[in-house]
């Protein structure tokens, strides 16, 4: 039969953490023996450490969580716009191209697709599923020639070909003629 033995090593409490004080099973690192339900020895700073750990982490949450929301999607021209842009959400101003293209699956809308001029390029702007739905039944299908404003997600492919893909209703808004104002959300 074989013997365990288990090694000794001196600690600040005289317990070793890994081993019940009581009935000396292996226990690992809990702080309660799950044998005999004894308290083990858990060192002051393995405590402190894993208290502050859950605190930091909160705060650093709830932070970003903060800043994400203070922060306004950035306007750029769509000539700004390159591969290292993929995925981030942007704002582009510009004028209608010509009028938007409305896919249908079964009779419903499916998506709506138009072409966005700023005068330094043009950027495909695609909404798809319940948003093209609320986009169409809210009567705010672009026309050619209409200024707006839209903010989503920029989607670039390999070969370079740039989309602005709108997320919600209120991610596309009109301009008004001579108005000069850039905006944030």
């Amino acid at each position: 039969m074989a013997r365990v033995i288990k090694e000794t090593h001196e600690y600040a409490g005289g317990a070793q953490p890994e081993f019940c004080p009581s009935c000396e099973r292996y226990i690992g690192p809990v702080s309660v023996c799950p044998y005999c339900d004894a308290d083990a020895a858990v060192p002051r700073a393995m405590r402190v450490i894993k208290v502050s750990a859950v605190l930091l982490a909160s705060a650093g949450l709830a932070l970003l969580f903060v800043m994400s929301r203070s922060k306004d999607v950035p306007e750029v021209k769509v000539s700004e716009l390159t591969p290292l842009m993929n995925f981030g959400s942007v704002q582009v101003s510009g004028t209608v191209s010509r009028n938007a293209f409305i896919g249908r699956e079964k009779g419903e809308i499916d998506y709506i697709s138009f072409l966005l001029n700023d005068g330094t390029g043009r950027v495909r702007v695609q909404v798809y599923g319940l948003t093209a739905k609320e986009l169409s039944e809210a009567g705010m299908i672009p026309r050619q020639g209409q200024q707006l404003r839209a903010a989503g997600s920029l989607n670039v492919s390999g070969e370079g070909d740039v989309k602005l893909r709108l997320r919600s209703v209120g991610d596309l808004e009109p301009i008004a003629p001579g108005s000069e104002e850039r905006g944030g959300k």
